[in-house]
């Protein structure tokens, strides 16, 4: 295991730059693994790889890049030349390339057929395989999994020590539909055009001209109607009520049946905001 960054650490900096520069400073002397896809994967390789060359050369430790959305092969393949184009190369005794303590890690939708596709690529452009690193992935699993339901769990606003409060979210160009949602929320029941109640995301403080609590004053804790709860602040909150497991598999059943199987669950503020 090495350390390494994750997407809520990438997009908590106010900049990627700050961020990749400061994860190399700290752990950059050793194996540091930095994702590289938060916005913009075409411009990370470009311009704030050759940005941090100086700082990674200095720390003199081995830098993994990690793509984590897109068409998986060309992505390795992208990575393994961008980082040739800044850290050069060697070649073995195969005649293969190299890398210079750098190198791809490529773990999401990674199965069997798709370690089989990207080590041919990377053959085929003449690079060795010990360039090239797999994680586990959900396909290497019997694909019953957070994908499943399409569920991630990540961070969308953080307050500096100086009381600055920012949205955060990630935005893949590679992947429109791994965008996370910035910012607090509420989360109001709302019947859809058949009369079946959806759960519909607002942000915490506005919502949206049509709703019946438009201009109340409710914060998230007393307003009733906000079934999104906090259970966990620092710590966890006191004198939470958790239902257990048997409550939960019950619930899901008598609602799963009463809510459409497509809807529209962001609410238009949110969809103007990851925009």
């Amino acid at each position: 295991s090495i350390s390494a960054t994750e997407h809520s650490v990438m997009t908590s900096y106010e900049s990627e730059l700050a961020s990749i520069t400061k994860s190399i400073q700290e752990y950059g002397d050793k194996f540091v693994s930095i994702v590289m896809d938060s916005y913009d994967y075409k411009n990370a390789l470009e311009n704030l790889l050759p940005a941090v060359k100086s700082v990674k050369l200095k720390m003199g430790g081995y830098l993994v890049i990690r793509p984590d959305s897109g068409d998986i092969v060309k992505t390795v393949l992208d990575g393994l030349k961008a980082c040739d184009l800044v850290f050069g190369s060697e070649l073995n005794e195969l005649g293969y390339k190299v890398l210079n303590n750098c190198s791809v890690i490529q773990g999401d939708g990674v199965t069997f057929d798709v370690i089989h596709q990207i080590l041919q690529s990377v053959e085929a452009l003449g690079f060795s395989a010990q360039n090239v690193v797999f994680g586990m992935g959900g396909g290497l699993l019997q694909k019953v999994n957070r994908d499943t339901m399409s569920f991630a769990t990540k961070l969308s606003m953080i307050e500096s020590k100086s009381g600055v409060i920012r949205n955060i979210m990630k935005k893949p160009k590679t992947d429109s539909g791994k965008f996370s949602l910035p910012g607090a929320f509420k989360v109001y029941l709302e019947k859809d055009e058949n009369g079946l109640e959806i759960p519909k995301v607002y942000p915490r403080d506005s919502i949206s001209a049509d709703h019946p609590e438009k201009n109340s004053s409710h914060s998230q804790t007393t307003d009733s109607k906000n079934i999104l709860r906090i259970v966990y602040d620092n710590g966890p909150v006191p004198d939470i009520v958790w239902d257990d497991f048997d409550t939960i598999k019950q619930r899901i059943e008598n609602q799963w049946a009463s809510r459409p199987a497509f809807a529209k669950v962001l609410s238009d503020e949110i969809e103007t905001l990851r925009r």
